[in-house]
């Protein structure tokens, strides 16, 4: 599976045990949500996370989406 790939490279960039578990739990937020990864859906995931959360920890998803993008070669797409 894809998110075990990115849990993999997740451990290969040295990231902390629950830095790794936020940016998983964000990546399957975000798959529940929206089927595909278009800029549009990246930027409504982004408002909702912005009316939920508290802004560090938006700064902290942000950062796991935009990691996730990186490992698919999306980076046109970070936020």
């Amino acid at each position: 599976m894809i998110i075990s790939k990115f849990q993999k490279y997740l451990i290969e960039q040295n990231l902390s045990k629950n830095t790794i578990c936020s940016y998983l739990q964000t990546i399957n937020d975000f798959k529940k949500l929206f089927s595909t990864i278009q800029k549009n859906n990246l930027l409504l995931y982004k408002a909702k996370l912005i009316e939920k959360y508290k802004p560090k920890s938006v700064n902290l998803k942000i950062q796991g989406i935009n990691k996730y993008l990186e490992f698919l070669n999306l980076s046109e797409l970070k936020l």
